[in-house]
């Protein structure tokens, strides 16, 4: 089994020994770190993966730290963005700073400063992260206490969620609406690997249409009449934790296989985008209605 990080890095500096020192410290502090020589390279890569922070130049040939700094913010605005400046470029990093740079650092870098920068940003990250779950969530949690029980059935069916919770495997969960589908699914995230990553919840019966994709995947500007800005989809929250889609067998027939593939390959498309995306999540499924005969009659692609 490959191993699974829980934070991802990535360096971009046109001088490779400067490149290679930062990506040696970061896996020293157990990160997974990936290294862009250019501007253009370190698009290319965030349009494709999801990263916590990025170490980025300013001054580079082809594509300039400002631009690729400004495709980030637009494209991955959760993303963490510490600049790399000359002492005499300092008006520059202010520049950054005010388009959404969170640090900067002048060379040469100091490692045991960057270590220090780093672990600073991979907080604060996280703690933007918190604060958006803990909006979707904080309703929940009064629920989830109550529905665990100290009935015979319940120990029985915990204990089987609990061997489940070390593997990777797609879960799917089906009963009647107000059983503790979610509750399971939050116990079987809370006893795995990815507990200390987030639990995220879509409720796919209450999203309709082509509304779902735009909140599962995120949407580029412009991509459908409301679409004012750049979103990321609720896939790239879950990074690294637990993804749960509660009512699936309500989700549109147009949508099923594109979210089938996604379920099989954790790869996706923004709406509007052309860059596939990958991200590592653990997805669990639950619904009300009886799939097989959902299958049967056509009501759902298996």
């Amino acid at each position: 089994m490959s191993k699974q990080f829980k934070h991802h890095i990535l360096t971009v500096d046109d001088e490779e020994d400067i490149r290679l020192l930062m990506v040696e410290a970061i896996e020293g502090m157990g990160y997974k770190a990936m290294q862009a020589s250019d501007g253009a390279e370190a698009i290319n890569l965030v349009n494709s993966h999801l990263f916590d922070v990025v170490i980025l130049d300013i001054q580079m040939p082809r594509v300039d730290g400002l631009e690729v700094l400004q495709h980030i913010k637009e494209y991955s605005p959760s993303t963490e963005v510490i600049m790399l400046t000359g002492v005499n470029d300092i008006k520059i990093a202010v520049k950054a700073m005010k388009l959404g740079a969170a640090d900067y650092m002048t060379k040469p870098v100091q490692l045991d400063e960057f270590e220090i920068v780093l672990q600073r940003m991979i907080k604060q990250k996280a703690l933007r992260t918190s604060s958006f779950l803990m909006q979707r969530t904080l309703e929940r949690e009064d629920t989830t206490k109550a529905a665990i029980g100290h009935s015979d059935p319940w120990k029985q069916l915990l204990e089987k969620a609990r061997k489940f919770a070390e593997s990777d495997f797609l879960i799917h969960i089906e009963g009647e609406s107000g059983t503790g589908k979610e509750v399971v699914a939050n116990y079987i995230h809370n006893s795995s690997p990815r507990k200390e990553k987030p639990f995220v919840v879509i409720d796919c019966g209450v999203i309709h249409g082509s509304l779902i994709e735009s909140e599962l995947f995120g949407h580029l500007r412009g991509s459908f009449t409301g679409a004012e800005g750049n979103k990321e989809g609720l896939v790239e929250v879950a990074q690294g934790g637990t993804l749960f889609l509660d009512e699936i067998g309500h989700i549109d027939l147009n949508f099923q296989q594109k979210l089938l593939k996604f379920v099989e390959t954790k790869m996706y498309r923004r709406v509007g985008d052309t860059a596939i995306r990958s991200v590592d999540v653990r997805i669990i499924t639950a619904t009300n209605k009886n799939l097989a005969d959902e299958i049967k009659a056509s009501q759902f692609r298996s």
